[in-house]
């Protein structure tokens, strides 16, 4: 299984209110000017844009301890491992990945 489809898997794991809780955290925590340069990241490398310029040991690492002194342990998670999960959150929060699961987008119609 290759990197992206793990990172589906790990968000589409995670319940939905911890899903809703930490965008939103993420939102409120992350400079606007981190987010526009991981926007700029995606365009020019689409679903890579983490994997350029060192950034799972550096801004990744940051972010990874910022969720976890904020309360947001690991053992929270269902991988048990922020390292499986904060790329697709984080992308959820910059507004590059919907935050709610087609299927919860349907719950909300009904």
């Amino acid at each position: 299984m290759d990197i992206h489809a793990q990172h589906d898997d790990a968000y589409a794991a995670l319940p939905k209110f911890l899903r809703l809780e930490l965008v939103d955290f993420l939102r409120h925590n992350v400079s606007v000017q981190f987010f526009a340069s991981m926007r700029v990241g995606w365009l020019i490398f689409k679903k890579d844009w983490f994997l350029q310029e060192d950034f799972h040991r550096k801004d990744g690492l940051n972010l990874r301890n910022l969720l976890r002194s904020s309360g947001y342990t690991d053992f929270d998670l269902p991988s048990g491992n922020w390292d499986d999960v904060y790329v697709p959150v984080l992308e959820a929060a910059a507004g590059l990945r919907p935050v709610l699961l087609p299927s919860e987008v349907d719950e909300q119609s009904v």
